[in-house]
């Protein structure tokens, strides 16, 4: 009888043995084997049975093999071996009913190795070196399984044989799944099968998924929570498009346009800013896809054959990845009749196959969709009439990230407490909402996948396919105009060569267009009702807090100087309603009457002396010696200005008003400041290929010298002071005409073709600015001028001194710094920099209508108007924030940088007030005795 050994197994390490043996031990271990030990007095038992099994580290067994195996066998032969023990593996000769199972362990135990070779074992590198290998591997993955067991009949309805040999199926497919994933190469679409792009497109999912933790989910969950308390937290502040090329709303897209709550601290041009970073990549992924998809669908000069099969293609992969998503159904079940849990793949098809670029292409949709029978009016028709096989194509995708965006969403909506139906109507705490919130993460499929596995387990190839498909499609920008030409042109063709009927042809997803279309404008009605209740109820809470604010506010008896100088006040009240100064413009005294320029005691002098914008300013009481009632101003530019009022009611109420009016404005700023550009450093860097140079064209325009095409325009006469070149006169002009009250204007591109035929007619001589022209391709078009100097306004000569000024940190020797490198720039550079400033400060004027503010305008311009040496990209990136401020600077001072006799008014002062004004605690006694004669003399 053998005895069944209850010690423990021996742990050992191989040292040597035949490659056939160790390839055995690589497979399945040290199965079987057990030797007989020595008891505690050195004897051996020589009764059969009574050993110890022994066992070896696989891990560290496989280490070693996967780092040194090719010093004594080649790949190939490596492969051989172990396709031939899975090809001649049978029962061992002690046969029993079990047998059939053992055989298919054994060989799951091969592919298992199999696939460690390819994913840590260096297999992939192996068949990227050699070619026969790849197709070898490939071949023996690919081949179906054969089900018989040699020298062993199977028996009848054997549920659990059954069961163990889709195992070894689903082992197949998951290695050979590793196998189509090797390679960092983005996915040729003319050549690659539907299975194959969905396996692709899921493993770089997977890889941007991988960095997804449930904690960042949480994170997630909450800041969907407290947007979703403000009415208008879910509205998107961009203005919708009502025609053909309307975006099919997704919530990707959703997540990238809207605006945070302001009951979120952190500010951010949208919510997307917020996500935690992880789940960021995740949107980031399917961006990169969606567009890398969109890009190959609507590549110019495809034809329109190959064009319809990439469509084709895009279709049969959404199928085939319904079809995988459809875990433990019954059956074969057709993908549109079922609602699945949405797939990354899924959705990063749907969204290219719906997007506007791709709806351009009229004609191959519509032959793709006789083709399949189907009406091309929505996507759901397309899919109905399916044209991949039925079978089993592989494990469940990795869940969308947006679905379960939007199943937080539905969860977070739910009130936070529950109403008991009672007297009191009491209020509990609502924790199923917590459980059902705690459900979704915690089950989310590939959190549940991931958990015990390491960083390291993610493909690094993954990433690397990731970011080249990224770089490919980084500089691309869709031109729909030109992708609707392309497709006329497709269409006209295939018309001549008499492949498609002349009746035209419906658009493609029409229906869905419509839809979106009646989404947007109730969205847009929902949000201007709430917008405007949530105004009223934000201004009645002001209000309140005002009265509270006022009425808490004690209120200090008057002493008995205030007193003697509130009577002394009111003797000499008729002098003050005489000579009344500025300042009592805010007093609430009803005689006075608003006065004509005509009837004013001064000439006016046609511009302010000096203006100050308070937008984002501090004020705040100054205490002087010298002088009563000063308050300070700091500017958001960081420059300090002292004002003295006339007594301290019309000081505090300078200081109440400049706020008040310095909060109101930031706000309005704060509605728009989301849209203002950003700086870019590709901006200010300037192809070498296209860098500027001179042209002598005769009636050229662009890419001509100042001076030279000044004297052209002058036909020999003298060059007038103040002489700019008349294109960008007249543009300018059309600009202050038509377009300062355009919201983006100088910041939305006009449309490229209108710019190329606007700049041509100029170059020809011609004067093409007219009404009807785009005042945003106008806009574009001064930009490019100014662009395609070969010398830029602010010559290389001027370049480090500018730059400098614009260092200093005190304001005033600041702008005397600027003010005299401007002045010392050639007359043609300086009058057409002075010209370009004044036309940017009226833009700024019309800030609430445009919301181009100085500081977007000067990031818009800045790479215009000064250049670096020589394009040198050190200096670019040292310098481009000095750019920006010196640009601001030459708007904001405009009559400061610019005007000639500004210098002048400077130098003089003349200090009207002949003496200090009395603080109204100071006793009469201290009014100097002159003072007080000139005073009575004058009453």
């Amino acid at each position: 009888m053998t005895e069944v050994s209850t010690e423990r197994p021996i742990r050992v390490l191989v040292q040597a043995g035949t490659l056939d043996r160790l390839v055995n031990v690589l497979i399945h271990g040290l199965k079987g084997v057990s030797v007989a030990v020595a008891d505690d007095n050195g004897q051996t038992s020589l009764r059969d049975g009574n050993t110890r099994d022994l066992v070896v580290d696989h891990s560290e067994f496989a280490r070693v093999w996967w780092n040194v195996f090719r010093s004594f066998v080649t790949p190939i032969v490596f492969f051989e071996l172990l396709r031939k023990r899975f090809v001649g593996s049978r029962p061992s000769s002690n046969t029993s009913t079990n047998a059939p199972i053992h055989v298919v362990q054994y060989r799951s135990e091969i592919f298992g190795a199999v696939k460690e070779w390819i994913t840590t074992g260096g297999g992939a590198q192996d068949c990227l070196d050699e070619v026969q290998l790849y197709e070898l591997v490939r071949a023996f993955l690919e081949a179906p399984l054969d089900r018989s067991v040699p020298d062993c009949p199977p028996p009848d309805d054997d549920a659990e044989l059954a069961q163990a040999w889709d195992g070894l199926d689903v082992t197949r497919k998951d290695a050979l799944s590793t196998l189509r994933n090797f390679g960092n190469q983005a996915p040729d679409l003319d050549r690659v099968t539907a299975e194959d792009l969905v396996e692709n497109l899921n493993t770089m999912g997977y890889a941007a998924f991988s960095n997804v933790s449930e904690e960042d989910l949480f994170i997630t969950a909450d800041l969907l929570e407290v947007q979703g308390a403000d009415r208008t937290g879910w509205f998107s502040g961009r203005e919708t498009s009502f025609l053909d090329d309307v975006d099919i709303q997704t919530m990707y897209s959703h997540i990238m346009e809207v605006e945070p709550s302001s009951m979120i601290t952190d500010s951010q041009d949208s919510v997307y800013r917020l996500l935690p970073p992880s789940v960021r990549s995740c949107i980031r992924a399917y961006n990169i896809l969606r567009k890398w998809i969109v890009s190959k669908l609507v590549a110019p000069k495809l034809g329109i054959r190959n064009r319809q099969a990439r469509m084709d293609l895009c279709l049969r992969g959404i199928e085939i990845a319904r079809m995988r998503s459809l875990e433990g159904s019954s059956g074969f079940v057709e993908p549109h009749e079922r609602p699945v849990v949405r797939s990354f793949v899924e959705a990063v098809l749907t969204a290219a196959i719906l997007s506007p670029e791709s709806r351009m292409h009229q004609r191959p949709w519509h032959n793709v969709a006789n083709a399949r029978g189907a009406l091309c009016d929505s996507l759901g028709p397309l899919l109905s009439r399916p044209t991949v096989p039925k079978k089993l194509y592989g494990d469940p995708l990795i869940v969308d990230i947006s679905w379960l965006l939007e199943r937080i969403l539905e969860i977070v909506s739910i009130p936070n407490t529950v109403t008991i139906p009672s007297e009191d109507s009491q209020s509990i705490i609502n924790l199923d909402k917590r459980r059902h919130l705690c459900d979704i993460i915690l089950n989310t499929p590939i959190l549940l996948s991931m958990r015990g596995r390491s960083r390291e387990d993610v493909d690094r190839r993954d990433f690397e396919r990731l970011n080249i498909i990224e770089k490919e499609v980084g500089s691309l920008h869709f031109d729909l105009r030109g992708i609707k030409e392309e497709a006329q042109r497709e269409a006209l063709q295939a018309q001549i060569g008499g492949s498609t009927s002349v009746k035209k042809v419906m658009r493609p997803f029409q229906r869905l267009v419509s839809l979106q279309h009646e989404k947007n404008k109730r969205d847009k009605y929902l949000y201007d009702r709430l917008s405007k209740d949530k105004k009223q109820e934000q201004l009645r809470m002001e209000r309140r807090d005002e009265y509270l604010n006022k009425v808490m506010r004690p209120r200090k008896p008057m002493t008995q100087a205030q007193k003697q100088h509130r009577m002394k006040k009111s003797y000499s009240s008729a002098f003050f309603q005489l000579m009344r100064p500025i300042s009592s413009a805010f007093t609430d005294h009803m005689l006075i009457t608003k006065k004509s320029p005509a009837e004013l005691d001064f000439a006016p002098t046609g511009k302010p002396s000096l203006v100050l914008s308070v937008v984002g300013a501090k004020v705040a009481h100054f205490i002087n010696n010298e002088r009563s009632y000063m308050f300070q101003l700091d500017t958001e530019e960081g420059e300090q200005y002292l004002l003295q009022a006339f007594s301290r009611q019309e000081m505090t109420r300078w200081i109440d008003t400049i706020t008040d009016v310095s909060k109101v404005a930031a706000k309005r700023r704060l509605t728009y400041l989301g849209n203002s550009p950003k700086p870019q450093l590709s901006d200010h860097i300037i192809d070498p290929v296209g860098e500027p140079s001179a042209s002598r064209d005769p009636t050229a325009v662009f890419g001509v010298e100042l001076q030279f095409l000044l004297e052209r325009e002058a036909n020999g006469a003298e060059i007038l002071p103040g002489t700019v070149p008349s294109v960008i006169a007249s543009c300018l002009t059309e600009v202050e005409t038509r377009g300062l009250s355009e919201v983006g204007i100088y910041r939305i591109a006009g449309a490229a073709s209108e710019i190329n035929a606007l700049r041509d007619a100029f170059n020809r001589g011609e004067m093409p600015i007219t009404e009807s022209a785009d005042v945003y391709a106008i806009g574009d078009l001064i930009k490019s001028w100014f662009r395609l100097l070969p010398e830029p306004v602010f010559p290389s000569s001027a370049y480090y001194a500018i730059i400098e000024a614009i260092k200093v940190e005190n304001p005033h020797e600041r702008l005397s710094r600027i003010r005299y490198v401007v002045h010392a720039l050639p007359n043609a550079n300086f009058d057409l920099l002075k010209r370009v400033a004044e036309h940017l400060d009226k833009v700024t004027d019309f800030e609430e209508q445009n919301h181009m503010t100085a500081e977007a305008l000067a990031i818009v311009f800045s790479p215009n108007l000064l250049r670096a040496p020589q394009n040198d990209f050190a200096l670019i990136l040292a310098n481009m924030g000095h750019t920006h401020k010196l640009v601001k600077a030459l708007i904001t001072h405009f009559h400061v940088i610019f005007d000639e006799d500004y210098e002048a008014e400077d130098d003089v002062e003349v200090d009207e007030m002949e003496a200090p004004i009395l603080e109204e605690e100071e006793e009469e006694e201290d009014i100097a005795p002159s003072q007080s004669t000139h005073v009575g003399d004058m009453e």
